[in-house]
């Protein structure tokens, strides 16, 4: 009998596929997988290297196709009507579209509350006239399957900023990876940072 030089033990775990989410060990860290019908995600979580084990690529796509540009347009367009109060939108995969939704919500200069909608596929909301970026609080209420989206600097050049996120972890996404059609007079955050890099 074979025996390899290095061996590989899960701790405190059950090694299979998980009905929620699934951690993938690989040459390059750990990944976590999930997969629903509407969203395929498979993103890094540690960097790390682990010898003998083969490297995984990160991937993410939406079931349905992208999502059409005249959606963001629309968002974008709320957005602007009232630059001074944050605002968001949800757009659901429903009767074989994609649609943009306004659950009720209060929203003010730095913060907004809402009705979170079930299976949305992509959660949005404003930052007025501050960068689009994530703050902390998003990070804390984003635990969710689903691609989150923040729009910044309305008062100047608007700004965009995407990511998936799986239960509380976070991928980085260019504008054209969600949407289906070009972006104009806006600037992706993301297309901004040299060689793609996450911002800070």
């Amino acid at each position: 009998m074979s025996q390899s030089i290095v061996g590989y033990e899960v701790l405190g775990g059950v090694i299979g596929t998980g009905d929620a989410y699934t951690y993938l060990i690989a040459n390059d860290g750990v990944y976590i997988a999930a997969d629903n019908e509407r969203v395929h995600a498979k993103i890094p979580v540690a960097d790390c290297e682990i010898r003998g084990l083969s490297r995984i690529e990160p991937v993410f796509y939406l079931k349905h196709g992208k999502i059409p540009a005249i959606l963001f347009e629309l968002a974008l367009n709320t957005f602007l009507a009232e630059p001074g109060k944050e605002h968001y939108l949800g757009i659901v995969w429903r009767d074989g579209e994609y649609h943009l939704l306004s659950p009720q919500q209060e929203g003010k200069a730095a913060r907004v509350e809402y009705q979170c909608l079930d299976n949305a596929v992509l959660d949005l909301h404003s930052h007025c006239g501050m960068p689009a970026h994530f703050s902390g609080t998003d990070d804390k209420d984003e635990t969710g399957f689903r691609i989150y989206g923040v729009i910044g600097r309305l008062n100047k050049t608007t700004e965009v900023l995407f990511r998936v996120g799986v239960y509380g972890y976070f991928y980085y996404l260019k504008w054209d990876e969600v949407f289906d059609g070009s972006l104009s007079g806006v600037v992706d955050v993301l297309n901004k940072e040299e060689g793609g890099d996450v911002p800070a």
